[in-house]
């Protein structure tokens, strides 16, 4: 899941339509693209569900908060604010503390298999 986060080389995005009424259609189709990857190193990306969701959230979700539900137990697909969402997303308390378990469990993990 880590290691393998963003989908192969060729694949193409699927798109999702969007209301925009300066454009003659009206509509205006926007996808996920390979620079949010680069720029936040914590997503991961569903083919089955065309969305995103956080790599440290999802398997150490930390409720202390609430229990917020974009990129954990909600796949997060909106294209259009992805860029403002992901980086307010990067920076919650609860967003934080699950990335922390996250490199522990990686570093443990990671330990583990070269003792062996």
């Amino acid at each position: 899941l880590i290691t393998n986060r963003i989908p192969h080389e060729n694949f193409i995005f699927p798109s999702r339509m969007y209301k925009d009424k300066r454009r003659q259609s009206g509509v205006i189709h926007r996808r996920c693209t390979i620079e949010l990857f680069n720029t936040f190193d914590f997503i991961t990306y569903s083919e089955s569900k065309n969305a995103l969701f956080c790599l440290g959230c999802v398997p150490f979700p930390n409720t202390s908060h609430g229990r917020p539900k974009k990129l954990i137990s909600e796949p997060y697909s909106n294209w259009k604010d992805a860029r403002e969402d992901l980086k307010q997303h990067s920076v919650c308390d609860y967003h934080l503390s699950s990335m922390g378990q996250l490199h522990t469990f990686f570093k443990t993990h990671t330990l583990k298999e070269l003792s062996s």
